[in-house]
């Protein structure tokens, strides 16, 4: 045991306090106690105190709980603005999806699954969604967010020709039958695609 061990044990057990940096320990009666407010009731009269340790609750008390540490709220988490677009890029609704003058602003219409636009402003990062600004090609245009976008990419294409899932209805020349199919792509030669 060095001198210095020695001499903290000494001032223990003359019943002293003794600091080492931030932490603070009483010798109470033989028990060493770290020095934690402690929230007790008195089982007689109800009383709920806070006392400066757990040695320092006397008899007839009980501990109730550990004492509540004051916290300070954190500040809302904000995701990083999103690189799954680029201004440019063409999107498609993948949902019904509401179009809004800003990001979580008025809200100025709805865009159906399916329907496609471009994006030209974003991403804004507001309320844990990124939201992305769309001229979509029906009206209205505006801020959409993006886990309900997908990016339309030149495949699945037909020579190179980028198709839009978006039923499509279609006439075969021959028998005049009417049918529908997933693209435009998707339709046969033979057939032509009448207006909706």
């Amino acid at each position: 045991m060095t001198s210095k061990n020695i001499s903290i044990v000494a001032v223990l057990f003359l019943g002293i306090f003794v600091s080492f940096g931030s932490m603070v320990y009483a010798h109470v009666g033989g028990v060493v106690c770290i020095q934690v407010i402690t929230t007790a009731r008195n089982l007689a009269t109800g009383e709920v105190k806070q006392f400066g340790t757990p040695c320092d609750v006397p008899a007839g008390w009980v501990v109730v709980s550990p004492s509540p540490v004051p916290t300070t709220p954190l500040p809302p988490i904000t995701p990083p603005t999103s690189a799954k677009f680029q201004i440019g890029n063409t999107v498609q609704t993948i949902t019904g999806l509401n179009v809004r003058a800003t990001a979580k602003g008025t809200l100025l219409g709805t865009q159906a699954n399916g329907n496609t636009g471009t994006v030209t402003e974003g991403s804004v990062s507001v309320d844990g969604f990124n939201w992305w600004k769309i001229d979509y090609v029906n009206s209205p245009d505006g801020w959409s967010i993006e886990t309900y976008l997908s990016k339309i990419s030149s495949a699945p294409g037909v020579g190179g020709v980028v198709c839009i899932q978006v039923i499509t209805t279609a006439r075969n020349l021959a028998t005049g039958e009417v049918k529908q199919f997933g693209t435009p792509c998707d339709v046969p030669a033979g057939w032509v695609v009448v207006s909706p």
